[in-house]
This record gives structure tokens, C-alpha cells and sequence, in this order.
């Protein structure tokens, strides 16, 4: 039986197809503005960092909007982007997405599958750091390696 390290670091690595949304996901707005939401940027940044997600930025306000903020949020990557109206019929049935509306309130989110709230993805994608660090260590995490 493997343990939880091996299970977590023999995993295979996929390549997830992520649409991620501008508004109220990477830009959070407040009655003192908009913020830029880092925690959602250094964990998609990670991702392409290590090749483990592919990233299309798409936006309900237009393609012009969803590619400023790409270029500004992860510059270098010419990651593509595009509005919600014009891509949503093309989405591959195996993609995931991250926006701040839940599945089932809008149809251009229906053929996900499966939508994360930006704070959820955050959360997993912590806990799953976690998880990872805490097995490679042991439980304790007092191991020590000789």
C-alpha cells in the first residue's frame, strides 16, 4: 500500500485547461475599490510556472478587458484571452473554470466541468500544499533526513 507521500508525489501531473474570469475573480471590487486578488494570481502563476495549467483569461465585460489584465497579471505567458459571449460555445468539456458565479446561474458556465469560486480554489489549493508538505515531512513535520 502506498503511503500519502507517494500516493501525492507519484501522482501523474495533467494539464488542466483553466478559463478564468476577470471581474470579481482576479480583480475584486470593495467600497474602497478594486484590488487585485494575489493570492488567486501567485497560485495561477505557480501553475504556469510548472506547466500544470493551461489558461485562458475571458471576461463578461469584452476580449479587449480579458486581455489588459493577462498581459498585466501574468506578462510573459501571451496566455489566450477573449469575452464570455464570443468563447463560451467553444469551451472543452474537460476544462474547469474559476469565476465568481456558481454553475448552475449561467449557461456559459455549463459545459465546465466543474466551476470553482475563486475563494474555493484558493482554499484547495492550499489545503493540497499542505497535505503535500505535511506527508513529505510525516505528520510531525520533525523528520529529519540524513
Amino acid at each position: 500500500m502506498l503511503s500519502t507521500a507517494q500516493r501525492i508525489f507519484n501522482k501523474e501531473i495533467r494539464l488542466e485547461k483553466l478559463f478564468v474570469d476577470v471581474d470579481d475573480t482576479l480583480l475584486l471590487y470593495t467600497a474602497e475599490g478594486v484590488s487585485i486578488n494575489w493570492d488567486l494570481v501567485d497560485i495561477l502563476s505557480d501553475g504556469l510556472w510548472s506547466e500544470n495549467y493551461d489558461i485562458t483569461v475571458w471576461s463578461a465585460t469584452g476580449k479587449d478587458w480579458a486581455k489588459e489584465w493577462s498581459e498585466k497579471l501574468f506578462y510573459g505567458f501571451n496566455l489566450p484571452s477573449g469575452s464570455k459571449e464570443e468563447l463560451w460555445k467553444s469551451v472543452p468539456t474537460e476544462a474547469l473554470a474559476i469565476d465568481d458565479r456558481l454553475q448552475h446561474e449561467r449557461e456559459y458556465l455549463s459545459r465546465f466541468r466543474k466551476v470553482f469560486l475563486p475563494e474555493d480554489f484558493i482554499k484547495i489549493n492550499m489545503t493540497s500544499k499542505l497535505l503535500a508538505k505535511n506527508a513529505f515531512l510525516g505528520d510531525s513535520g520533525n523528520e529529519t533526513f540524513s
